[in-house]
């Protein structure tokens, strides 16, 4: 028994249902797993950039002071 989430009512899922919701799951943890890993590469290149931007405005600040109005 599944229950039908736009219906909200249950009903029985054959065979055929069972193995296409498998399958559809299957590719979807495969999908999953490809965005993890790209948002785990992207957070790592983030935050070397971050450092970098900070760096940048640190160097910004540096320079203004030095700089006589």
């Amino acid at each position: 028994m599944a229950e039908l989430a736009a219906v909200g009512k249950f009903h029985v899922v054959d065979d055929v249902e069972a193995d296409a919701v498998i399958e559809d799951s299957t590719h979807a943890i495969m999908h999953n797993e490809a965005l993890g890993r790209a948002i785990r590469n992207m957070y790592g290149r983030l935050q070397v950039l971050e450092k970098q931007v900070a760096s940048l405005k640190t160097q910004i600040e540096a320079s203004k002071q030095s700089v006589p109005q």
